[in-house]
């Protein structure tokens, strides 16, 4: 597993959300995202600001499985995205969950919040974040979503926009969209 935390200039990690380390994407020169994981395994992050990228703040790519805690994404051109295969049972369900995001902030993007544009491209769990002020869709995703105590809201789209297909093993339970 791969691990990048937020820390103090003393080097103790920091452990609510309170503080956290900026990553400026402001010299960008193209439009990559800032920062991209490939190919499989686990990683974690933890009070890290991923912010003024020209593309996507973070993007995805194959069957990496990514946790963030405590993270924000914001003022880049999207905020979150993933390109990975599905990873569907035969029967239909997922077994393997490759984003888990918890507490996070997901705002002031020129587009979407989040975008997960292809086939299936859950699981995507998200617990207690907050996705705002983004200049297209909050939360635009496709199928096998898990949205639990999010705030969405002041997107210039929908709140929560789903692609064709999109209802498939999602669950948005005891969530606040308004204002988009």
């Amino acid at each position: 597993p791969f691990q990048m935390y937020g820390a103090d200039s003393s080097g103790n990690l920091y452990d609510d959300n309170s503080a956290m380390v900026t990553i400026d994407g402001s010299g960008l020169s193209n439009t990559d995202p800032m920062f991209k994981t490939t190919g499989s395994g686990m990683t974690q992050y933890r009070n890290l600001r991923f912010t003024g990228g020209p593309g996507y703040a973070v993007m995805g790519l194959s069957t990496v499985t990514m946790q963030w805690t405590f993270c924000r994404f914001d003022n880049c051109q999207y905020g979150i995205g993933n390109n990975f295969a599905d990873d569907l049972s035969s029967n239909g369900t997922s077994y393997q969950p490759y984003n888990y995001m918890r507490e996070c902030e997901i705002d002031n993007h020129t587009s979407h919040g989040t975008n997960y544009p292809g086939t299936n491209r859950g699981p995507f769990y998200m617990y207690g974040c907050k996705i705002h002020s983004n200049g297209g869709d909050g939360f635009k995703y496709r199928s096998d979503v898990q949205c639990y105590h999010c705030l969405i809201y002041n997107n210039t789209g929908k709140g929560v926009g789903a692609y064709s297909s999109a209802l498939t093993l999602s669950r948005f339970i005891n969530n606040t969209v308004y204002n988009n």
